[in-house]
């Protein structure tokens, strides 16, 4: 896991307040890399609710139900091109400008399955 701070993150022993999980289809299964089963549960609801995570740019942001010691859960998709070092920083890009766009000041970015 990799914490990710914005600059109006000042307090090091605060605790993280977004959990970023990507989310990748494969063939007709969609899954949340490296989730628990109650974070693959809210997938299953923006699924359900017609939701599409197919491509970097879309993503889900989960507001005050996330498992403990997170407050808010962010849902980004990959697409299926995802494998060079370039899209690496994409990722990190992106990730940035949902966590300052939904005003949160730090997260941890869950990598595991992403490569």
């Amino acid at each position: 896991m990799t914490l990710v701070r914005t600059k109006k993150f000042s307090d090091e022993h605060k605790s993280i307040e977004t959990l970023v999980v990507f989310v990748r289809k494969s063939g007709n299964k969609t899954e949340a890399l490296g989730a628990t089963k109650e974070i693959a549960g809210l997938l299953d609801e923006a699924l359900d609710d017609g939701l599409s995570f197919s491509n970097l740019k879309k993503g889900v942001f989960f507001r005050g139900c996330a498992p403990a010691p997170f407050r808010h859960i962010l849902l980004l998709g990959l697409d299926d091109k995802f494998k060079l070092l370039e899209d690496v920083r994409r990722v990190a890009a992106t990730v940035y400008q949902a966590l300052k766009t939904n005003k949160s000041k730090s997260g941890a970015v869950i990598f595991e399955g992403l490569m």
